[in-house]
């Protein structure tokens, strides 16, 4: 898979806005609702994943879908690959969070402020795959990216 450099710079700036829609609802859910990382982190991510499919498909990969079969058939298999990614990463976020929790360190943060910094550090890890599956999914009928 050949990189593109404005390509990943607008599924950044895009996955960005993604990123900031699922941290509100992420906050929402954890800190004001006091929903556990594991379950709010699936929930938050639902919006989200909704707006950076038909944003980056459009605007980032340049898709045109023949029909809206096919439309709903690839946001139908990127649902389910966002579901399985959520999952894992989901259960992820809460080990690492417990983990934090026992360090001396977090004894002085608050613990609000340590769930947000859990969702910050497994953002990358789902930025990047959401990345390289998004260009697979997008590739043209010949097997290239529509650009």
């Amino acid at each position: 898979m050949r990189l593109n450099k404005p390509q990943v710079i607008s599924f950044i700036l895009f996955s960005g806005i993604g990123f900031i829609i699922d941290f509100i609802f992420f906050i929402i859910l954890t800190n004001l609702l006091h929903i556990n990382i594991s379950i709010s982190n699936m929930i938050s991510a639902i919006p989200a994943i909704t707006y950076v499919f038909f944003i980056s498909t459009k605007h980032t990969f340049k898709s045109t879908f023949d029909s809206k079969k096919e439309l709903i058939c690839k946001y139908t298999i990127y649902v389910i690959y966002q579901i399985i990614l959520v999952t894992i990463i989901s259960v992820l976020a809460q080990y690492i969070f417990a983990f934090l929790s026992t360090l001396e360190l977090s004894e002085s943060i608050e613990p609000n402020l340590l769930k947000i910094f859990t969702k910050v550090l497994i953002t990358p890890v789902t930025m990047t795959s959401n990345f390289c599956f998004m260009k697979a999914l997008t590739r043209g009928k010949k097997g290239k990216t529509n650009e």
